[in-house]
C-alpha cells in the first residue's frame, strides 16, 4: 500500500526516547527493556510496507478477547525493533496463538511457560532468524524482535497489563524464544514437512513451553545409549507432563541428531523410544500423588508401587525439532502445550 494512515489514539508525548520508555513502563505497556516509540510516521512507515488494509482483523487475543488488527500488530513490532518484512512471520505467530484452545489459561497462569516460536522455510534464511548456534554469524535481531513483537501483543493485546501475566517467577525467554530449525543440520525431515506443509513452505509453529533444561553427553556412545540417558533427565516426578496433561519438545543438536540417524533412528523411533524408557515408578511419586493424576492416567495404569509412569500419554505428546550448532548438547523443553503451526504469507518488504 502507498499510503496509509494511523487510526489508533494518540498520546502526546515528549520527543524523547527516555520518556516514552518511563511513560510506557509507568503505564504498563512495555515488557521491562526500551522500546522503539512507535510514532505516526514509523507505524504508518509499517503498514505501508505491507498488502493488508490497518484494520484487517488477525485473530481475537484470550483472555481480554483484544482484537489484533494489522495495525495493533504493527505498533507492537515497531516498539519491540523490528524491520517491516517481519511482520509475515508475527502475524502468523500470532495467529498460531489464537489457535490455542487454552491461550487464556496459559496467559493467565503461575506456571512457568512462555510461547516458543519455530520457523522453517526459506524466510529463516532470508531474515536472519538464527537456529540459536551461539557461533552463528547470523544477526540475532530477528529472533529477539520477533519474539519480543509477539510478546508485547500479548501484553497489550490479549490481557490486561499488569494483571493478566501470573507466572511465579519471571525469566529470560519471556522476551525472546524465536528459533529458527536447523535445516543445513537436520538428517530426518523438518518439523513443518513432519506436519505435512512442503519443504518450501515458509512455516512458525508455536509452542507454550516451560524453560529449555540443558542435556549433555560428551564421551563416544551409541544412539541408544545416547538416547537412555536422554530418557532419564527428562522423567522428573516433578514435572506436570508426568500427571497426563501436556507435552513435551526435545530440541536436538545437528551432530546427535546425526547420531541417530545413522544408527537407523528415525523421529518416530526416537518419540517410541522416549515414550517407552523416560519412566519413573509410581512409588517415587508417594501415596498421595495417584488422585491428582488426569483421570486417563488413573484409568490406564494401576496404581502400584511398580507401575512405571511415563512423562506424557503417548508418542505423539513427544515433538522432535533441531536446532543450534556443532557440539555435544541438546535441550529439552518440558511441560508446555503446542504444537500450533501457520503458513506464514508473504505480504511484507523492506522498505
Amino acid at each position: 500500500m502507498d499510503s496509509v494512515q494511523v487510526r489508533s489514539s494518540r498520546l502526546d508525548l515528549p520527543d524523547d526516547v527516555e520518556e516514552v520508555y518511563a511513560y510506557f513502563e509507568a503505564n504498563g505497556f512495555g515488557d521491562g527493556h526500551p522500546v522503539i516509540p512507535p510514532t505516526v510516521e514509523r507505524v504508518e512507515r509499517f503498514l505501508a510496507a505491507g498488502d493488508l488494509a490497518p484494520d484487517t482483523e488477525i485473530a481475537v487475543l484470550e483472555p481480554g478477547k483484544g482484537v489484533a488488527t494489522v495495525e495493533k500488530i504493527a505498533i507492537s513490532a515497531v516498539m519491540a525493533g523490528c524491520l517491516p518484512q517481519y511482520m509475515d512471520v508475527v502475524i502468523a505467530a500470532i495467529q498460531a496463538q489464537a489457535a490455542f484452545p487454552k491461550q487464556g489459561n496459559a496467559m493467565t497462569t503461575a506456571h512457568s511457560m512462555s510461547p516458543l516460536m519455530v520457523v522453517n522455510g526459506p524466510i529463516a534464511r532470508e531474515l536472519g532468524i538464527s537456529s540459536g548456534a551461539g557461533g552463528s554469524t547470523v544477526s540475532w535481531r530477528a529472533n529477539a524482535a520477533i519474539a519480543r513483537a509477539v510478546r508485547l501483543c500479548l501484553i497489550n493485546l490479549a490481557g490486561i497489563p499488569g494483571s493478566t501475566d501470573c507466572n511465579t517467577f519471571m525469566w529470560l525467554p519471556k522476551y525472546m524464544y524465536c528459533v529458527a530449525e536447523n535445516d543445513e543440520g537436520n538428517p530426518w525431515e523438518s518439523f513443518a514437512v513432519e506436519k505435512g506443509y512442503a519443504a518450501d513452505d515458509d512455516v512458525v509453529t508455536l509452542f507454550w513451553k516451560e524453560p529449555a533444561h540443558h542435556v549433555e553427553v560428551m564421551w563416544e556412545t551409541t544412539p541408544a545409549e545416547l538416547l537412555a540417558a536422554f530418557s532419564d533427565s527428562m522423567c522428573t516426578v516433578a514435572s506436570r507432563s508426568s500427571y497426563g496433561e501436556g507435552q513435551v519438545l526435545f530440541g536436538f543438536c545437528p551432530d546427535q541428531a546425526q547420531l541417530c540417524a545413522s544408527g537407523g533412528y528415525s523421529k518416530k523411533d526416537v518419540k517410541r523410544f522416549f515414550f517407552e524408557n523416560a519412566r519413573k515408578p509410581a512409588r517415587a511419586y508417594g501415596p498421595k500423588a495417584w488422585p491428582h493424576f488426569i483421570a486417563e492416567w488413573q484409568k490406564f495404569y494401576t496404581a502400584t508401587p511398580d507401575t512405571m509412569v511415563p512423562m506424557v500419554r503417548s508418542p505423539e505428546q513427544i515433538e522432535i525439532i533441531v536446532i543450534g550448532g556443532a557440539g555435544p548438547n541438546s535441550l529439552y523443553f518440558p511441560h508446555g502445550y503446542g504444537p500450533f503451526s501457520r503458513k506464514i504469507e508473504r505480504r511484507w518488504r523492506a522498505r
